[in-house]
């Protein structure tokens, strides 16, 4: 049964290639490359000593419709199919490997080998063999002619209707299957996955100033396997379980692995997602047909059942998406001044919050409580805050601070600043309310008073050109010391008797309970009424509160004129002393007279 050329013509296939590979299905799988020795070179055939035939729907033994020798492979003892119907059998030899059988007959014999095979004569694997040798004979060697001149489907006619239909099955289904992969049997598949498919990321993984997941990484049949981030922000990184070492570009079957995000990473989001991909070499094995024969051609050429080893590279894609759900921090504190014992509320006071990786925000200062919130900070920079507005105006926005709370090894998620999360602003200025009345309490209008400062009086004693060049000033709407070039400022009582005295700055001492010393002077009393005695004294501490109160009571006589108490002194003596002279004066006349 010498194989000829065939004569038949070939339709060619073309196949289109797809987009991916379904691993285990048998589709066409490209990059592949066979390892060299997968295969073996060579067989050894036992000894063949009977033909069979079972056209007729029975076993025969050396006769009937196309009897074929039964070849079986040496120690294995699986059997061998003939393609060549010219020549004779193979026995007990030993054969080389020459090619890869034909696409169609390669199905056949894959088929055959299968466990479920597409015709059976349900006689037994015999019976089987010889209806699949008989359609391997007309599709390998179609034209070839025995002795007799009969060509291999010659003899179906002959073959009993069902048995040569099953026949004619066969051949027609393999010349269905003529590509390769069309033909071989894939016997695994490849996978690569992760474990959890999908993770989320946020606050309750935090470890060491860092976001750390924990997940495994699985393979089946996979070499090579290369695990890698995409669509990740800047700084995400992989690495083995708490940080151990890991070759990226193969990975093992069930290697515990870990996402590193930092804290920065796109921490103004509220989420985001990326993922975390893999593929390998898919380690394919798929059941072909080989085909042997001997040097010299002197015998019918044989396909043998083989398992063979293909690397199939960048197969077994897996994902997995990674979702995150930056941790967000809370910054919050009240602001009060110091007046009135630290209980000033410093309402509408704004704040600017600024972070090093670009954040900023602003808020302000609850109005009834001076409470400070702000909410949404975002973790892993360092911030600054700083007080930009102060409504109140005995109060300078002067408070400023650095925090570095929300990022490190240990990042908090909510931070209270100050003390007892109060933050004090000392007081820059304070007011005094004077209050000028008669004796029967009721108000005096028309009064007019400066107020000088102790320190800046010293020994210098207290008159009116004293009390004038001492006082306060108003500068910039503030009152203060200095300043003689301008007029002194000098407060006049209203309908109500009240004068006041807004804005005197506050001189900062060496211990907070060191007071500014204010005096309040009567420079002009109005018509009928009489000068304050005495400078009346007022003292503001950090603690005082910021409207300090005096009453300056008028009991005494009114005099007709006007002056400085000090004054009014040295003229009541002045005159008591001219009364004096003068009464001694007259005694003395009328003694002598």
């Amino acid at each position: 049964m010498f194989l000829k050329k065939w004569h038949r013509k070939r339709t060619k296939l073309l196949m289109l290639a797809g987009a991916g590979f379904i691993l285990g299905s048998g589709l066409a799988c490209f990059n592949q490359h066979v390892s060299a020795d997968d295969v073996p070179q060579t067989i050894n055939i036992g000894p063949t000593t009977y033909a069979v035939s079972y056209g007729l729907g029975y076993r025969e033994v050396n006769r009937g419709p196309h009897n074929v020798d039964v070849l079986r492979e040496a120690g294995s003892n699986e059997y061998i199919f003939c393609i060549q119907w010219a020549k004779n059998s193979p026995s007990n030899m030993q054969l080389q490997r020459k090619w890869d059988a034909d696409p169609r007959v390669q199905w056949l014999i894959t088929n055959f080998f299968s466990g479920n095979r597409y015709r059976s004569l349900g006689m037994g694997d015999e019976a089987d063999y010889w209806l699949y040798q008989v359609a391997v004979h007309i599709i390998a060697s179609p034209n070839d002619r025995q002795s007799d001149g009969s060509r291999p489907a010659d003899a179906l006619p002959r073959f009993r209707a069902d048995i040569r239909q099953k026949a004619q099955d066969l051949v027609d289904e393999a010349n269905r299957h003529n590509s390769q992969n069309d033909s071989q049997v894939v016997l695994n598949s490849a996978s690569t996955s992760f474990n959890p498919g999908e993770i989320s990321v946020g606050r309750d993984d935090i470890r060491d100033g860092q976001y750390k997941k924990n997940f495994s990484f699985n393979t089946q049949n996979v070499s090579n396997a290369h695990v890698w981030l995409e669509g990740a922000p800047g700084g995400v990184s992989l690495s083995g379980k708490d940080g151990a070492g890991v070759n990226f570009n193969d990975v093992w079957n069930g290697t515990a692995l870990q996402v590193n995000i930092p804290l920065s990473a796109r921490a103004t989001d509220n989420e985001y997602s990326f993922k975390v991909k893999a593929n390998g070499t898919w380690n394919k094995q798929v059941r072909v047909a080989v085909i042997y024969g001997n040097s010299n051609n002197s015998v019918q050429n044989v396909a043998k059942n083989q398992i063979k080893a293909i690397d199939v590279a960048d197969s077994a894609y897996s994902e997995m998406n990674v979702k995150v759900y930056p941790a967000k921090g809370e910054l919050q504190f009240d602001k009060r001044g110091t007046g009135n014992d630290g209980k000033t509320v410093l309402g509408r006071t704004v704040f600017r919050l600024t972070g090093d990786g670009g954040y900023t925000a602003e808020q302000s200062s609850n109005g009834d409580t001076g409470h400070v919130y702000f909410g949404n900070i975002p973790l892993g920079q360092k911030y600054h805050i700083q007080e930009i507005t102060q409504p109140n105006p005995l109060y300078k926005p002067d408070f400023q601070a650095d925090i570095n709370d929300f990022t490190g090894s240990n990042p908090k998620f909510s931070v209270t600043l100050g003390n007892n999360g109060v933050i004090f602003n000392q007081r820059k200025y304070f007011n005094i309310h004077a209050k000028k009345t008669d004796a029967n309490d009721g108000p005096i209008e028309g009064a007019q008073f400066v107020a000088i400062r102790k320190v800046d009086l010293g020994s210098d004693k207290l008159t009116l050109d004293v009390a004038r060049q001492k006082a306060l000033r108003l500068v910039d709407g503030h009152l203060v010391s200095g300043h003689s070039e301008q007029e002194p400022y000098i407060g006049t009582t209203d309908k109500n008797g009240t004068v006041w005295f807004k804005s005197i700055e506050y001189l900062s001492k060496t211990s907070a309970n060191d007071p500014n010393e204010i005096d309040i002077v009567e420079i002009k009393a109005p018509e009928g009424y009489s000068l304050a005695k005495d400078a009346v004294k007022v003292l503001a501490t950090l603690n005082s509160p910021d409207d300090l109160t005096v009453t300056i009571k008028d009991d005494t006589t009114p005099l007709p004129s006007t002056g400085s108490n000090r004054l009014v002194s040295v003229v009541g003596v002045g005159s008591v002393l001219i009364l004096i002279a003068a009464g001694s004066l007259v005694y003395l006349r009328r003694k002598q007279g």
